[in-house]
């Protein structure tokens, strides 16, 4: 009888310690999800401030295409503005294999690429194009995976075709505007995890690529990120681009956030 009483008293009290846990991890979880749920609808509402920002794009201004000038080169010092650069998400159907989640760098340059040419793209048109720049630079590097600023920069004269490919190391955010408003798109390297976006999975990737498009009144960074469906027309604190940027080193160990010095990418 005495065996029956310890065992009941031994069950009674694993089954209280299980429920003090259960209600530990059940309050745990409760406040992440309403943490998360609070970051995306801060994303959402500053997205809905940078979507009626004005849009810039290249203009003709002859009747011929042999004068090409970029409107936002009017564009005052401090007032807000946005490029018209298309979103090239990397994983354009959804398809979030091993290949897709390392296609921010490709999706990227092409991005920026359609923007420079004014060219447009199908979604199959963008899965065909990032495969083709996947080859590319497996073809002439011996793989594609986080690629650091200085070979991205090859893909785009080597590949794109592009003669003046410029980067520049430890920018500003106003040397960032003077690019982005004199029509170019900046591409920005960074450690995933630093720019807490709320919609990355585990907490992000250990390198990340995307392009500044823009900029708001309150000086708020406009981006195309390519790491989510959400990414266009994405928010980032000038603060957050700024402690989050950092260039990939292949050499380092991979499963090591990047931390390479601040540099951006430009195209022209």
């Amino acid at each position: 009888m005495r065996r029956n009483n310890f065992d009941i008293s031994t069950i009674i009290a694993v089954a209280s310690v299980l429920g003090l846990g259960a209600g530990f991890f059940g309050v745990y979880y409760y406040f992440q999800h309403a943490a998360g749920a609070e970051l995306v609808a801060e994303a959402n509402e500053l997205k809905r401030e940078a979507v009626k920002v004005p849009i810039f794009s290249p203009t003709t201004t002859a009747p011929t295409k042999d004068v090409v000038v970029t409107t936002t080169q009017m564009v005052a010092k401090n007032s807000a503005f946005n490029l018209a650069v298309p979103f090239f998400p990397q994983a354009p159907k959804k398809l979030w294999d091993k290949d897709h989640e390392d296609y921010c760098e490709e999706a990227v340059l092409l991005g920026i690429d359609a923007f420079l040419k004014h060219k447009t793209y199908s979604l199959d048109e963008m899965e065909a194009e990032l495969k083709k720049m996947r080859d590319f630079e497996i073809e002439t590097f011996g793989y594609f995976e986080s690629t650091s600023v200085e070979l991205t920069a090859r893909v785009a004269r080597e590949y794109l075709g592009y003669k003046k490919v410029r980067i520049i190391d430890n920018p500003t955010i106003e040397m960032i505007r003077a690019e982005v408003s004199a029509g170019r798109p900046v591409a920005v390297p960074a450690n995933g995890k630093e720019l807490k976006n709320p919609y990355f999975k585990n907490g992000g990737p250990m390198f990340h690529m995307y392009v500044v498009r823009g900029f708001t009144e309150s000086g708020d960074v406009i981006v195309n990120d390519p790491g989510t469906q959400h990414g266009e027309n994405f928010v980032y604190k000038k603060e957050v681009v700024l402690s989050s940027m950092h260039d990939w080193n292949h050499a380092q160990d991979i499963t090591k956030e990047a931390s390479g010095i601040p540099r951006v990418l430009v195209l022209e």
